[in-house]
């Protein structure tokens, strides 16, 4: 399971590192994604295969062309953070997730114990 916290300040729930890939595309990944974690405070970055291309043709008009990357786990365990993205959370999409990241977070405060 991967938590993001998205730019709009929803907690979005994906099954896989992949799914999430899928449903944000790479010319916004690096504004959407505030943080991201696994369930067990495993944070994650955007590692990128090809980055994102910007032109400006010679009239001036801008383009932009989707890159490529993937989500990769970076760094320590780090539980509070985890904590503090799902308080940060606004919402819980899709919603069937409230239980599950509410469990996850009372589990989080207890370990802060």
């Amino acid at each position: 399971m991967l938590i993001t916290l998205q730019d709009d300040g929803v907690l979005r729930v994906y099954d896989t590192a992949d799914s999430a890939v899928i449903d944000v595309e790479a010319l916004d990944a690096e504004e959407v994604f505030r943080a991201i974690y696994d369930e067990n405070g495993q944070p994650y970055v955007i590692d990128w295969l090809v980055p994102n291309e910007y032109r400006t043709s010679f009239f001036g008009l801008k383009t932009a062309k989707n890159g490529e990357y993937r989500l990769v786990p970076k760094g320590d365990r780090d539980s509070q953070g985890l904590l503090r993205t799902i308080q940060a959370g606004v919402t819980i999409e899709p919603s069937q997730f409230e239980a599950t990241i509410r469990d996850i977070e009372r589990r989080l405060k207890n370990d802060r114990k």
